[in-house]
């Protein structure tokens, strides 16, 4: 890449395993700055996810925090794994502790097992909302249509873990961003709103109940 008239290279693996490269080539990369980036270990995820639980004041056993450090290895995930289990914690326990983690990831084993699909959650939300499903995929932005579709791009996200871009082509948005924003929304609204976190689970009792 050129930036300023300077070349800067990338490369993902150490200069003497990159074969035909010439001798002055692999001098040169050998000059640089080279990184080694890994997955942080056992120890630095449960630091990184007991941060982002005071950051959020959310209460959280330290039991439960290495339980979610255990399985969760991307970095990227600890902090959505939080707020799903603090979404379901909301109204029933005061903080999130082992037997709430234990029984998420039963849940999303028997889940794996029953293999709900992206209908199963989109049915069962209109079902809930009294909505027809191809109005979740319609260019319409009346309220209640809108809040049921933001409700089923954040389960498709959470409970099936689909992909950003197939869940806007899913319901019918334009792009992958349409999906953050109301991902973010879902889970900020069942973070302040304790009677709309019930209704998120409820919804997602009545999916698993389905299948």
């Amino acid at each position: 890449i050129s930036c300023g008239g300077r070349s800067e290279v990338k490369i993902t693996c150490p200069p003497h395993e990159i074969r035909n490269l010439e001798d002055r080539l692999r001098s040169r990369f050998s000059g640089g700055l080279i990184v080694d980036i890994q997955n942080p270990d056992f120890e630095l995820r449960t630091a990184i996810l007991l941060i982002k639980a005071t950051e959020k004041n959310i209460a959280i056993d330290i039991e439960a925090a290495t339980a979610i450090a255990e399985t969760i290895l991307d970095t990227r995930s600890l902090e959505g794994m939080l707020l799903s289990l603090y979404a379901r914690t909301l109204g029933v326990k005061d903080r999130i502790d082992l037997l709430v983690v234990e029984d998420f990831f039963k849940q999303k084993t028997t889940t794996a097992k029953k293999r709900f699909t992206a209908q199963d959650v989109i049915k069962c939300v209109c079902s809930y909302y009294d909505i027809k499903a191809a109005h979740i995929k319609s260019a319409t932005r009346k309220s209640s249509v809108a809040h049921a579709r933001q409700v089923i791009m954040y389960l498709l996200r959470s409970e099936l873990d689909i992909n950003l871009g197939e869940i806007a082509y899913m319901v019918k948005r334009k792009d992958h961003t349409t999906v953050i924003h109301a991902i973010n929304k879902i889970t900020k609204e069942t973070m302040k709103d304790k009677e709309f976190a019930e209704e998120i689970d409820v919804i997602r009792k009545t999916i698993h109940a389905s299948t």
